[in-house]
């Protein structure tokens, strides 16, 4: 079938089937979003979101049944609170995914929008996002195929940008690509979702219920009290060990006064053991709607505030040093795991962070030169016309660089286009490589998850794996959502790395 996906210039599909191309939308997981609109007799056309494997992801099976099982599901699902799916079909040789067009806000944004201007989110607020969203988890939960039977789903990715608010005041749940149900078959003890967001039986690979849900949305709902993650900057282990001590559940009784009768709510929602939680998605929805005024009060604050939140993102807009593509809550956190900054204050953008960090590594760098000149003269004038004093001899690396990150070689793949240089197999590993075999070590420094050629890894600094001689893709998934993806090579008897730091850098 020759393909139909036609671009212009820039890059921008001019349709992709039967479907015009507006505009992108997003940049996120495995996939592109275009808004677009249906070309039909008469010229009008239905407004709709497009979604396109990434080229990287296309030949990838592991992406493309993910990619199909989204399809599935979401097509056996209609409701309110849940984006519809409605059509999903192949162009050429890439498959596309049809959805209803959302207009508003991902909560990611509403959240970071937020903490930036320093406004508090009403509780009213809180309590009816997570209110509706419990409904349509409760359809998912209980959602059956044309025949009656149960499809047994948990939607397993519950996050924020997994969730939108329309102007009208209502909530969408977005992305059901690791959605699991009768329709999709994996192997047990595999780990599926984002870090920071699962309940502790589903970070452990166990046998997971439907309240693995409720628990990822009490997060969620914690995060927009707090305007801060729960987990930021903290590595999978740790974050695994934090679940175990019942962490979230305790966070939840940390909330400012005025979020009490929520955090109690909360507290259930993200106990530690998943029988002492809401046994459903609607009995937590009963308890956040006791906490609410009337539906048309609540409705209307919705709408107000969705309305101010917008504003501010628009008055941002033309600060924002990133693509028109990329989430504006992807901003805040990118700091490094390691380091936990103070918010910087509103008055002072990026830009002025910039030229002030500059600042500051200027004056460092003349008053090391003053203290070398120092050191210098002193030399000279101890030890007179045979110069300076012979130096100690040098520490040993790991007393050098104690306490300092460590910053790879930039690998192939990258923007710079270098590569690692050869590593000998017998001291790359204790395991020593096969014929045809490298090493690819890669990691990340703030991100909620990791895939290599499709399969999810869990986050971490640093990880080194043995693969076959060849091009393999790595993807880093945001803790926002996005995900930056890259090829990378890997040579017989080599190694390459591929390491995502806290700016966003590929080394």
């Amino acid at each position: 079938m020759e393909t139909r996906v036609s671009e212009t210039g820039d890059g921008l599909p001019k349709r992709i089937g039967r479907y015009a191309v507006v505009r992108p939308l997003s940049k996120g997981g495995m996939a592109l979003v275009y808004e677009a609109r249906r070309e039909v007799l008469g010229g009008v056309g239905t407004r709709v979101a497009i979604k396109i494997i990434l080229p990287d992801f296309a030949g990838s099976f592991t992406f493309r049944d993910l990619f199909i099982n989204e399809a599935r599901l979401g097509a056996a699902l209609q409701h309110q609170n849940l984006v519809q799916i409605l059509d999903f079909d192949q162009d050429g040789d890439r498959y596309f995914l049809v959805m209803e067009f959302v207009d508003g806000l991902t909560l990611s944004k509403l959240i970071a929008v937020a903490a930036r201007h320093d406004v508090k989110v009403p509780m009213s607020v809180i309590c009816e996002i997570g209110r509706q969203a419990c409904e349509g988890l409760h359809y998912l939960h209980q959602a059956v195929d044309p025949k009656g039977r149960a499809l047994n789903m948990i939607h397993r990715d519950i996050k924020p940008s997994n969730l939108m608010i329309t102007p009208e005041g209502g909530t969408k749940i977005l992305d059901f690509g690791i959605s699991k149900g009768r329709l999709r078959n994996e192997r047990s003890g595999s780990v599926k979702g984002t870090w920071g967001y699962m309940a502790p039986e589903q970070a452990a690979g166990s046998r997971i219920g439907p309240n693995v849900d409720v628990f990822s949305l009490g997060i969620v709902l914690y995060e927009m009290a707090a305007r801060r993650s729960m987990f930021k900057g903290k590595g999978e282990e740790e974050i695994r060990q934090l679940l175990l001590r019942d962490h979230a559940a305790r966070c939840a009784q940390t909330l400012d006064p005025s979020y009490t009768p929520l955090g109690g709510v909360l507290t259930r929602a993200m106990h530690v053991d998943p029988l002492q939680r809401f046994a459903t998605a609607a009995e937590m929805g009963r308890h956040l709607a006791d906490l609410l005024p009337d539906p048309v009060t609540v409705r209307d604050e919705m709408v107000r505030f969705v309305e101010r939140i917008a504003e501010l993102a628009r008055q941002e807009r033309p600060r924002a040093s990133r693509s028109e593509t990329s989430d504006l809550s992807s901003v805040p956190s990118r700091r490094a795991a390691s380091v936990d900054l103070a918010p910087a204050p509103s008055s002072v953008n990026g830009e002025q962070r910039t030229i002030l960090f500059s600042a500051l590594v200027g004056m460092v760098t003349v008053v090391a030169a003053f203290g070398i000149g120092y050191l210098a003269m002193r030399g000279l004038s101890q030890d007179g016309a045979t110069g300076l004093r012979p130096s100690p001899a040098a520490p040993p690396p790991s007393e050098v660089t104690a306490g300092l990150p460590q910053l790879p070689p930039v690998v192939g793949g990258a923007e710079s286009g270098s590569v690692a240089p050869p590593v000998p197999a017998a001291t790359a590993a204790e395991v020593p490589l096969g014929p045809g075999e490298g090493w690819l070590t890669l990691g990340c420094e703030s991100c909620s998850g990791m895939y290599l050629d499709g399969e999810f890894l869990p986050p971490v600094a640093s990880r080194r794996v043995k693969l076959t001689a060849s091009t393999h893709v790595v993807a880093w998934v945001l803790r926002d959502g996005p995900t930056i993806s890259r090829p990378v090579d890997v040579a017989e008897g080599t190694e390459a790395r591929a390491v995502l730091d806290a700016r966003g850098n590929i080394r």
